[in-house]
């Protein structure tokens, strides 16, 4: 299983590490891409050696993960970022934590569907039922509340992909 995370200056530390980890432990083939060579994070934690977006070739993935954070601002104009999370919206599996559900919400891909997100940024316009619960599947759409909820976000995400047996599992050789 291939799994993509998108990040931009300003990303949320936790909610691209946890996660990260929590699929790695998984035994999945996880990447990290962004538009730039190196993002410096939220509190200044620098990502180097990143995937160019401009290399990524959407088939080669199965799901998108989208931390969130301050980078949400350049997020949400970027064609690039919005091309591929439009894509994975429709196509596959996309799992979007904090800021980034909004994003999704403000391009129509959360309408019908159960989500949460930063509730500080819930807009009633997302079109659908926000629940403010830490983390929530709805078919292919996985959303998380907030850094806080980063770990819960992980296991979701691999409930996901292979079921409540599998990330009970991680989440058990974690001692959570």
């Amino acid at each position: 299983m291939n799994i993509l995370f998108l990040i931009n200056d300003g990303f949320e530390e936790t909610e691209t590490t946890a996660p990260y980890d929590v699929l790695k432990r998984a035994g999945y083939n996880v990447v990290i891409a962004s538009n730039k060579t190196k993002a410096i994070g939220a509190h200044g934690i620098v990502f180097d050696n990143l995937i160019p977006l401009s290399n990524i070739k959407k088939d080669d993935y199965d799901m998108l993960v989208l931390p969130g954070g301050p980078q949400w601002k350049a997020n949400s104009t970027d064609k690039s970022y919005l091309d591929i999370m439009t894509y994975f919206a429709q196509n596959k599996k996309i799992a979007a934590i904090c800021a980034s559900p909004t994003i999704m919400g403000d391009h129509g891909l959360l309408k019908g569907k159960k989500y949460t997100c930063f509730p500080p940024m819930h807009k009633d316009s997302c079109g659908g039922e926000f629940t403010g619960g830490p983390a929530e599947i709805d078919g292919n759409i996985i959303t998380g509340r907030s850094a806080g909820s980063s770990l819960e976000f992980g296991f979701k995400i691999v409930e996901a992909l292979e079921g409540k047996e599998k990330a009970k599992s991680v989440a058990d050789g974690m001692y959570y």
